[in-house]
């Protein structure tokens, strides 16, 4: 039985149908981001006929949008937002107000704790080569794995031995580039899930108990323009300089560098190697601080900035799906 996942943006939404076993059946973008359900309706409904029919729905919304599942007799399919779960998801969270963490946060540190776990079970999957196959994308450059390092140093004797209910979760940091971008950080720790099922990627059972002790910690995060909020500003409070629409499809014309040789030039490199510089060295100084730990981005601009950022991050534009659908198993 499948789980469809739906992430509302700033701009637009998308949904995603994944498998049990955490394979991707199906994605795509909602026309409707103001409670319309009629495409979701539609999606389940032709879902009855696939060997894993739709069996639940999770979401995560930045707007405070009301979707009326039982006008659309959707009900059924126990929707739950992903805040709903928060005091159920295998990490704590330390941070003033934690009530005001956004939905799409949880779902992002989900994903990251998704892989995590599963390279360790299965090893990583190829999510980027499913989206080639439905929509023939190019996202080669996200098939190199290497930015999941192999199994780093147990940092203290956490992780138990012969335990299939227990393992360690390394320190890691989240970038969701998108309308803004942002920064989560969570310490790392070791997870304790009983009742654990026979999927075949990791997947948890009904009724998860966590050693809350022991739990990895979301400390805290940082929020920043996104690239096109950068060029937008530039023209809304100047009147000299041009609104580049079409700014970063704009910039692949010419070689992006320190210096511009003429203004469009210059407002590209003042925003892409800008924002660039401000990425890698919120890598670094995490890096220097956190040694075994992993980095992942995800976000509209996440395939746009995986190309220009060093290696040894993990760039997955589907992070967020598949943080909903690991936090649709926690579900009591």
């Amino acid at each position: 039985m499948a789980v469809l996942t739906i992430d509302i943006g700033n701009t637009r939404g998308k949904f995603a149908v994944i498998s049990q076993e955490g394979v991707l059946i199906s994605f795509g973008y909602l026309e409707n981001l103001d409670g319309g359900l009629g495409e979701i309706k539609q999606l389940c409904e032709n879902s009855r006929i696939w060997e894993d029919p739709i069996k639940s729905i999770i979401y995560s919304s930045v707007k405070k949008v009301l979707f009326d599942w039982t006008l659309w007799k959707l009900d059924e399919l126990n929707p739950i937002e992903i805040k709903d779960l928060m005091f159920l998801l295998p990490f704590q969270v330390d941070i003033e107000q934690p009530e005001t963490l956004g939905s799409d946060r949880l779902a992002g540190v989900m994903g990251c704790m998704y892989f995590l776990e599963n390279r360790r079970t299965n090893g990583l999957r190829n999510v980027s080569g499913q989206i080639e196959q439905l929509h023939d994308r190019d996202f080669s450059y996200n098939t190199n794995t290497s930015g999941l390092d192999d199994e780093p140093e147990e940092k203290s004797p956490k992780k138990a031995e012969n335990d299939s209910t227990r393992f360690g979760i390394p320190d890691f940091m989240m970038i969701d580039a998108g309308t803004c971008v942002t920064y989560d950080y969570v310490k790392g720790g070791v997870l304790r899930i009983d009742n654990r099922n026979s999927m075949e990627l990791g997947s948890i059972g009904s009724e998860p108990r966590l050693d809350t002790s022991e739990t990895p910690v979301y400390f805290g995060g940082a929020i920043s323009p996104g690239l096109r909020l950068r060029y937008k500003a530039m023209s809304d409070y100047t009147d000299a300089l041009p609104l580049l629409d079409v700014g970063l499809e704009d910039s692949g014309r010419f070689e992006i560098g320190d210096i511009g040789k003429q203004t469009v030039e210059a407002m590209h490199s003042g925003v892409i190697v800008g924002f660039v510089d401000e990425i890698s060295r919120r890598i670094d100084r995490f890096k220097e601080k956190f040694v075994d730990s992993q980095v992942f981005l995800t976000g509209g601009d996440a395939d746009f900035l995986g190309k220009r950022l060093k290696s040894g991050i993990f760039v997955e534009p589907m992070l967020l799906h598949y943080g909903l659908f690991y936090a649709d198993q926690f579900k009591r």
